[in-house]
């Protein structure tokens, strides 16, 4: 018997807590169990074309070892972009052929601790990101009108203790940050709230498809921002998921010490270790297995780490 061959692959996991927003822009934690109730039972009604088709084709709620939580998983199907098929021996490259009913697939799984509101959601750069799945789940949302005007929100977890130095800071020298792609179509997007909201409406008429923007105290090292102000930009941030690419911030603390802080990075992750049979995908019921250990008190307990430490 041949023995397979496998591949290491580091997958990417983060954690976000999920919450129902109000017109008024008062938020409370949601419970994902509310949506797969109104999710068409039917396959064939859960494809969404959001710039690619969208599904979500197994939601369930599930008791492990004396653990509930719901399980969802998600396909990104596209018909563009497809890749090619070579041989070692031959220069040539060979479309891959698909049939009028078959795509490209690109797949997330999540799962979701009902007694915190939090979910861990795999990483896929080729598959969907937090605001498609946003946007998918609230067209569900909204189309079953349960709770007219209002949205469902996935906002990323933050390391608190990092969020902390920065509201305790002293003096802040700098803070910059770079949007996600915001353009549809001709019109560029603005996602964001409160401090951030007001600087992108202002920028939203140029129709960029990024946007950059930094402001500095210069050579000017005595001298210090608004802090307040700043502060809450760094609030407006944690709250604007992946619309916001990179941020960082520079302060000085009150030991006199400078630092610089990369708010993306203070977002909660957890890395898992697969080993994948060559020329093969990596398996749902595989990644779900790793993350019921990695995130439960039976095994890592990134539960009690997330908890404790969300900002």
């Amino acid at each position: 018997m041949v023995q397979q061959k496998l591949t290491q692959k580091w997958v990417r996991f983060d954690f976000f807590e999920l919450v129902i927003e109000n017109k008024d822009g008062s938020r409370g934690y949601f419970q994902i169990a509310d949506w797969i109730s109104i999710l068409p039972k039917k396959l064939s009604g859960r494809n969404i074309n959001l710039g690619n088709i969208i599904r979500c084709d197994d939601a369930r709620s599930q008791v492990s070892r004396s653990l509930r939580y719901e399980y969802l998983h998600f396909t990104k199907l596209r018909d563009a972009d497809a890749p090619a098929v070579a041989t070692l021996n031959n220069v040539d490259l060979e479309d891959v052929h698909l049939a009028s009913d078959e795509y490209i697939a690109e797949d997330i799984s999540m799962i979701f601790d009902e007694s915190n509101a939090v979910i861990m959601l795999q990483r896929n750069r080729y598959s969907l990101g937090v605001s498609a799945l946003e946007a998918y789940i609230n067209y569900f949302w909204e189309k079953s009108g349960t709770r007219p005007e209002t949205t469902i929100r996935i906002l990323p977890i933050f390391h608190k203790p990092e969020f902390s130095k920065v509201q305790r800071a002293k003096r802040i020298s700098k803070f910059s940050f770079r949007t996600a792609g915001l353009r549809d179509g001709n019109t560029t997007r603005n996602p964001f709230s409160g401090s951030l909201q007001k600087i992108m409406s202002d920028l939203t008429k140029y129709q960029g498809y990024n946007v950059s923007l930094t402001v500095s105290v210069g050579r000017h090292t005595s001298q210090s921002l608004n802090n307040n102000e700043i502060k809450k930009l760094v609030e407006d941030v944690q709250l604007a998921g992946d619309d916001i690419q990179s941020a960082d911030v520079s302060f000085v603390d009150q030991n006199d010490i400078s630092n610089k802080l990369d708010l993306i990075d203070a977002k909660m992750s957890s890395f898992i270790l697969f080993e994948v049979p060559r020329k093969e995908s990596l398996r749902k019921d595989a990644v779900e297995v790793k993350m019921i250990e990695e995130y439960f008190p039976s095994g890592k307990n990134m539960r009690q780490t997330v908890i404790s430490d969300r900002a």
